[in-house]
């Protein structure tokens, strides 16, 4: 297990992904920005929309194999955050956005090798809370296998 590591692939296969940079692209002509660790929302600016927050999320351990390998469940929180004032546009935003990082994700299933596997296990939509502003956070949950050499 090497959480660094995983987060960096976890961050490069996002903000790689075609389909979502082309979703950037296609609603506010841009790519994302990267923010990593959450901060409360009056510090993030608009020049830096839309982004794609990290947050390190909790980790939980399973099984242990007589002091050989010991196995794990990740989790990291991930916010994309964007501006769209029309209500309807952001709405289908937001109804696009789980299987968007879905399909990303589904495309590096092992990121990279830097884990067993990865997935996204929960989402929630602020549902227009800080409209114009919109948030969708995502967990992100991924599975590791540490083995002692």
């Amino acid at each position: 297990m090497n959480l660094p590591w995983f987060f960096e692939n976890l961050a490069k296969t996002l903000t790689t992904d075609a389909k979502l940079k082309a979703w950037a692209f296609n609603h506010f002509g841009e790519a994302f920005t990267t923010i990593y660790s959450n901060r409360p929302v009056s510090q993030i600016h608009s020049s830096e929309l839309p982004a794609f927050i990290f947050e390190m999320g909790d980790g939980d351990s399973d099984i242990e194999v007589a002091g050989i390998n010991q196995f794990f469940e990740t989790t990291m929180d991930f916010v994309i955050v964007w501006n769209e004032a029309n209500q309807e546009k952001a709405f289908n935003q937001r109804a696009e956005l789980p299987e968007l990082v879905t399909l990303a994700l589904m495309n590096n299933a092992t990121l990279s090798g830097s884990c067993n596997g990865v997935w996204l296990s929960s989402y929630e939509s602020d549902r227009s809370a800080n409209h114009p502003r919109h948030f969708m956070q995502i967990k992100i949950t991924a599975q590791f296998n540490v083995v002692k050499t």
